[in-house]
């Protein structure tokens, strides 16, 4: 069943998402109005049907001994079935330590069944016992779990994983760590349990070990079905019988399947960018395909209601709270749709940032999943539990330039990924958001804003370090305006919303001391406002002459390949002057092969077909010059490319044969029949009728 997620709240390896946004403090008043409007306050009897931290019995940690450093699974059996209050979240699994409080390493709880779950509890704050309770609604509960930490040390062996939290990988695949050693061994194996238990799935060879090494590993996953598992260095000569280690590094195995996010738009062999959108936090993945289909505002700008709701028709002002502008809503990306494949990975990914990827020199983590695809990048979205609030991030392109001005070349590029947080709040209302980020890791735009405690970070196009340079990047855009603004601002004037009577001056390019996180003048940047800025939906000339320049890289084309794709449509052949005149139409997303199309006769004669009209996502219509014939007809004709490659054969048929006419002797026809006059009749006709009025008329005043 899909769902509509619709509501709001914030925003989270290298670039983040601005902090400072007015439209983000309009949302928090917008939800803030729309639930002192709701109704009622809640009773105590509501209250009363959500779980409490008293409905939480004693529980058990998985593993009861983990070393330093990993991860434990906490579970806690409820005294009766419920759910948690989605208004006073987080819900999570506490250590009795007091760092924890003050950031993210509280483990999220959920429900599962009659069982309060919490997985993944950090364990780096000592070693020893520690006591674990469920957080429930801000009340922490008297049942406590427990788990012992040790040090890894002590037992001579250790597996992280390559990029750290918890990998995901495809059937069949290998899972890449590092193996630290105190000792040595002439056979280490991996054992490989479920997460949620200590079942014993497979034991796999990792091989001899050398004492105080740091090794890279890959450990074959092959016939490891779908799940969540633990993997630990396992000591023995034998598989059958060897000592495993405590603890075990978290890891998923899933399916490599892709769907289409807009049904029947993706064409995989065409020369697009591929963007994956992968899924955590959701309960479906039809959930989170409906989601990346409002966050994409395909169709256009999307008006909100009060409760987050995307609204449609013929709406009244006052029913609107904002006009969200996600990606193919603003340009240039909006008119090069056809430059994109969109996909969602036909899974649940528990670590949100498994596949968000950042690319060399400057980049860091993953590399780029082996999708079987080119040109990918990957948007991770992860609707945060329930009180969470993320901020998103993109990671650095390949092509990033910090010094100047760069020609990219498609030889060896790389896009980044992006994590794209999304609140239980109005989530939709970060489309927004998911613009600014690729702009990051499509276009290696800098962020624009002023941020307290962030370095200034200077970088082509957009954040030059000073004036001069500001002036060789830019220095010929000065004053221009990117004509989107104005479509913006249309759309604000249909359902009354405020407009800044300045926000064209501010859009306009010129040298804006400051930003580019710096509050001081060591930073020079084209706009007053942008979407890499506070969020409007308008890149600038500056950043836009970018995105397009990136975007005409890909054709977005398919390359002509089959005869179903093109046909061939010759006018009929004049016999005065026998001479074929022909079009050559292309179905829509296939593009014109280099050199474009030649018409080839029997006899060699030739004429080239070049594009007339079309493209994209109409179809191709390619105009041949005019090719002479000889002889009666018809004419065999091919339809090639320059290369000399046939695509298509036909026939053009002859001219119809010329009639004479034959001088013969023929009888005389009968001279015609006179007409008989018409008119006498109607008119005696006219005068009976008349006749028939008056006499009615006279009986009638009589």
């Amino acid at each position: 069943m899909r769902r509509s997620y619709t509501r709001r709240a914030a925003r989270p390896p290298d670039r983040r998402s601005p902090t400072p946004r007015l439209r983000s403090l309009l949302v928090a008043i917008i939800v803030a109005l729309s639930i002192s409007g709701a109704g009622a306050p809640v009773g105590a009897g509501e209250l009363d049907d959500y779980l409490t931290a008293g409905d939480v019995l004693p529980g058990k940690c998985l593993p009861e001994t983990v070393l330093y450093g990993q991860v434990v699974d906490c579970r806690f059996p409820l005294s009766r079935p419920g759910e948690l209050d989605p208004r006073f979240g987080p819900h999570v699994a506490d250590q009795d330590v007091v760092f924890d409080d003050e950031n993210d390493d509280q483990a999220d709880c959920v429900v599962e069944g009659m069982e309060l779950v919490c997985r993944g509890l950090n364990v780096y704050y000592g070693l020893g016992g520690s006591t674990v309770r469920a957080l429930v609604s801000g009340v922490l509960s008297e049942a406590t779990a427990s788990f012992e930490a040790a040090d890894w040390v002590d037992h001579g062996l250790n597996l992280t994983a390559l990029n750290g939290g918890e990998p995901y990988v495809f059937e069949g695949g290998s899972l890449g760590a590092w193996l630290d050693t105190t000792v040595a061994a002439e056979q280490v194996f991996a054992r490989i349990t479920t997460r949620d238990g200590s079942d014993e799935v497979a034991t796999v060879p990792i091989g001899r070990v050398r004492p105080n090494a740091f090794e890279r590993v890959d450990i074959n996953l092959t016939g490891i079905a779908p799940g969540r598992y633990r993997v630990t260095p396992c000591l023995g000569d034998l598989a059958e019988g060897c000592d495993p280690i405590p603890g075990g590094q978290v890891f998923q195995v899933g399916h490599l399947e892709l769907l289409e996010v807009i049904p029947g738009w993706n064409r995989a062999e065409a020369d697009r960018i591929n963007i994956v959108f992968t899924a955590t936090g959701f309960e479906s993945v039809d959930d989170a395909l409906d989601m990346a289909q409002r966050l994409l505002t395909w169709d256009g700008p999307t008006p909100l209601g009060f409760d987050g709701f995307p609204l449609e028709g013929d709406l009244s002002p006052e029913l609107v709270a904002l006009i969200e502008f996600g990606p193919f809503a603003i340009e240039p990306l909006a008119s090069h749709r056809d430059r994109f494949n969109l996909w969602m990975l036909d899974d649940l990914v528990a670590d949100a940032r498994a596949m968000v990827h950042s690319a060399p020199p400057y980049g860091f983590g993953p590399p780029v999943p082996a999708f079987g695809l080119d040109d990918v990048s990957v948007t991770a979205l992860h609707l945060n539990s329930i009180g969470r609030f993320g901020r998103s991030e993109a990671g650095w392109t390949s092509f990033t330039s910090p010094e100047g001005p760069s020609t990219v070349e498609r030889e060896g590029l790389e896009f980044a990924g992006v994590y794209l947080a999304l609140p239980r709040d109005w989530p939709i209302g970060e489309a927004d958001t998911l613009a600014h980020e690729w702009g990051h890791a499509l276009f290696d735009l800098r962020d624009e804003y002023v941020e307290e405690g962030r370095s200034v970070t200077h970088g082509y196009p957009n954040c030059a370090p000073d004036q001069a340079t500001a002036e060789a990047w830019w220095g010929g855009l000065v004053g221009e305006i990117d004509p989107f603004v104005y479509q913006y601002v249309a759309a604000l004037e249909r359902y009354s919303v405020w407009i800044d009577p300045f926000l064209t001056d501010r859009v306009a390019i010129g040298y804006e001391v400051g930003g580019c996180y710096s509050d001081g003048s060591d930073a020079v940047r084209p706009t007053g406002d942008s979407l890499m800025n506070s969020g409007i939906p308008v890149f600038g000339s500056v950043n836009r002459r970018r995105g397009e320049e990136i975007l005409a890289l890909w054709s977005g084309r398919l390359v002509l390949s089959d005869i179903s794709e093109v046909s061939v449509d010759c006018d009929p052949v004049d016999p005065g002057r026998p001479a074929a005149v022909c079009r050559a139409t292309l179905v829509p997303m296939v593009g014109a092969p280099p050199g474009g199309l030649v018409l080839t006769l029997e006899d060699g004669t030739r004429s080239t077909c070049a594009v007339e009209s079309g493209g994209g996502e109409e179809p191709t219509v390619m105009a041949c010059r005019m090719l002479p014939l000889t002889g009666t007809g018809p004419w065999a004709v091919t339809i090639g490319t320059a290369s000399g490659s046939v695509v298509v054969a036909t026939a053009i048929a002859g001219p119809p044969p010329t009639t004479t006419t034959t001088s013969t002797t023929a009888p005389l026809p009968e001279p015609p029949t006179p007409p008989v006059p018409v008119w006498p009749l109607a008119a005696a006709g006219l005068a009976l009728l008349a006749l028939v009025v008056v006499t009615a008329v006279r009986r009638t005043r009589r």
